[in-house]
């Protein structure tokens, strides 16, 4: 319930912004009204599919995963706090956009909440070495990523079940997806999926849901 309510605002709010940066600052600012009485981390993704530009933006969700020319890394965001987080102090609007602007196409996200989970974007692989990124401050607050797709790539989204263990720091789960990631690449989204969830999701000690979404371009 509380996933799917984080959904349908990030939705609903997605066509008042221009950059996933911005739609974390409106979630964050709009927390109250969604209506979920927990934190939730979020990853918001947006591709322009004539230009091949990715822009991201996180609020305390794990790091994306790119896969390029068979190395695989971290994208390095800057997350805002979590959706919710306590002490986290509203955040102003965004200034509305021209009337006469093109409306900007349809943001995807992953998002992680207590006890409810999901992943999906509306994006592609990019690469990260050499990529034409930076971080670059939105001008409501959290910090955007932004990169330039390549074919043949492939983005990794994933919630913290997929790397949380008990008693074993998390970056060492996000350093086993990233290995894996680059050994098991062949160009099939499904078939990674398929080796990654079989590899790292199972065990007694995973104490979390799971959510894995990988996408590329051709």
């Amino acid at each position: 319930v509380a996933m799917g309510q984080v959904r349908t605002a990030s939705r609903a709010l997605a066509g008042q912004v221009r950059t996933p940066a911005e739609l974390v600052d409106l979630m964050r600012s709009s927390w109250e009204l969604v209506g979920v009485d927990r934190m939730a981390t979020v990853l918001y993704g947006r591709l322009d599919l004539a230009s091949g530009e990715l822009m991201l933006a996180s609020a305390g969700h794990p790091p994306p995963i790119l896969v390029s020319d068979g190395r695989a890394s971290l994208i390095r965001l800057d997350p805002a706090p979590p959706l919710g987080a306590p002490g986290a102090l509203p955040l102003p609007l965004p200034v509305p956009h021209p009337a006469d602007s093109e409306p900007p196409p349809q943001a995807g996200a992953a998002a992680d909440t207590a006890g409810a989970e999901t992943a999906g974007a509306e994006t592609a692989g990019a690469e990260t070495a050499g990529a034409e990124t930076a971080g670059a401050e939105s001008r409501t607050g959290a910090t955007g990523w932004s990169g330039r797709l390549a074919p043949g790539d492939v983005l990794l989204l994933y919630t913290d079940g997929l790397v949380e263990r008990r008693g074993r720091p998390m970056q060492e789960g996000t350093a086993a997806l990233t290995a894996l990631a680059a050994e098991s690449w062949n160009g099939n989204p499904e078939e990674l999926c398929d080796v990654i969830i079989s590899q790292l999701a199972g065990g007694p000690d995973r104490s979390d849901d799971v959510a894995l979404l990988a996408v590329s371009v051709k």
